[in-house]
């Protein structure tokens, strides 16, 4: 009996050795093949083009993350777009120079905060006159 337990575990390992995926090329590891033919596609230098596209506008200071940002990104910072501006599109972001921007007034949130309670008003008398509340 014991020669059949030790011929059953030395079966075993081989199995088991068998099934282990080898690391000695890349992505054998995850035993996934890989296509030869795709290759990643690299991702632009956005902050290259980002200057590029602003100096071609004319804007002298070009500093992305610092003067050149998103419409978001410039409501966070406490500044918003001037009405009537165009952002510049580069890659997937629509983005926006200092130059094109004005400090965030009271008088701007106040105008917002009336336009934002009448919109509820007129959502509240839809929901009244649709389901009687």
């Amino acid at each position: 009996m014991t020669d059949t337990n030790k011929l059953l575990a030395a079966l075993l390992a081989a199995l088991t050795d068998a099934n282990k995926p080898t690391m000695g090329k890349k992505g054998a590891s995850s035993g996934i093949k890989r296509n030869p033919k795709f290759k990643a596609k690299a991702k632009p230098d956005t902050t290259a083009l980002c200057i590029a596209a602003f100096e071609a506008k004319g804007f002298k200071d070009v500093q992305p993350k610092v003067n050149v940002m998103t419409y978001k990104a410039w409501v966070a910072k406490g500044r918003r777009v001037v009405p009537g501006q165009k952002g510049t599109k580069v890659g997937p972001f629509t983005l926006f120079h200092k130059d094109q921007t004005a400090v965030i007034t009271a008088a701007d949130t106040t105008g917002v905060q009336q336009i934002s309670m009448v919109a509820q008003l007129k959502l509240d008398e839809a929901a009244i006159a649709e389901y009687g509340v």
